[in-house]
């Protein structure tokens, strides 16, 4: 993504430097990750510490118990989703393997404290070391199923 429509990115979740639900707006996908097309949608993650039932402490970031869709009719309010193909997640409603693969591969449109939200994926990394071994198959459970 130019150098430009991060600009406009960062200017049309401006309001979210304010709301101290969200620790985070994030860049994800194939946009994030340089493979987009001309077919390709922006894909976009609020980190929203207080929808989850991880422990957070961030001076100023609400960890109080959040309303998703609060959350998101507020972004349908402030940024036309349609006109820029923008596709909004909350990052905490999302499968773990998505959420890991954000965790690994995002860019930083706003975030309230940048250390602060590596220390909150520390949680879903370890999530994810802890069940990984059912998320992946071997080459031999991959052949014993055709």
């Amino acid at each position: 993504m130019d150098k430009e429509s991060i600009k406009r990115l960062r200017k049309d979740f401006s309001w979210a430097e304010k709301d101290n639900r969200i620790l985070a707006v994030l860049l994800f996908g194939s946009v994030a990750s340089g493979e987009d097309h001309s077919r390709s949608d922006v894909d976009v993650a609020l980190v929203v510490p207080g929808a989850s039932d991880f422990y957070y402490d961030c001076e100023d970031i609400s960890d109080g118990d959040v309303r998703m869709e609060h959350v998101l009719m507020k972004v349908y309010r402030k940024v036309n989703t349609v006109s820029e193909d923008l596709d909004v997640h909350i990052f905490e409603e999302l499968p773990l393997h998505v959420q890991m693969d954000i965790i690994k591969n995002h860019q930083i449109i706003y975030t309230a404290d940048k250390y602060g939200m590596y220390e909150y994926f520390f949680n879903y990394r370890k999530l994810w070391e802890d069940q990984r071994h059912r998320n992946t198959m071997s080459r031999e459970e991959l052949l014993e199923g055709v």
